[in-house]
């Protein structure tokens, strides 16, 4: 029996401040890449509970949010697994914020 990993993508673009992403459920390593010409700020959030209350990923030793405000591609480490992720639109003052999530 030879077993084949069916890999997980979704994309989108944002427009609008606020918007989210298609929630995602990963397990392990993913990467979220952003692209296009924007003035704007994205920040990935996590989900312990089913989605019912948003973390941002990764804070600063005051609290804050990492967020991403070029065309970028990261690397994500799930350390729980699994767990729902979405990338959130905080800020768009112009252009449109392409979006990946890939595992």
């Amino acid at each position: 029996m030879t077993f084949q990993y069916q890999p997980q993508v979704i994309s989108g673009a944002f427009t609008v401040a606020g918007a989210t992403s298609t929630v995602i459920n990963m397990v392990r390593e993913f990467s979220v890449s952003l692209g296009g010409t924007f003035n704007g700020t994205v920040v990935i959030e996590r989900s312990p509970d089913k989605g019912n209350t948003w973390y941002p990923c990764s804070t600063d030793a005051t609290g804050t949010a990492a967020s991403y405000t070029s065309p970028v591609s990261v690397d994500v480490v799930s350390l729980v697994h699994p767990m729902l992720y979405r990338l959130r639109c905080v800020s768009l003052a112009s252009g449109t914020i392409n979006w990946t999530m890939s595992q």
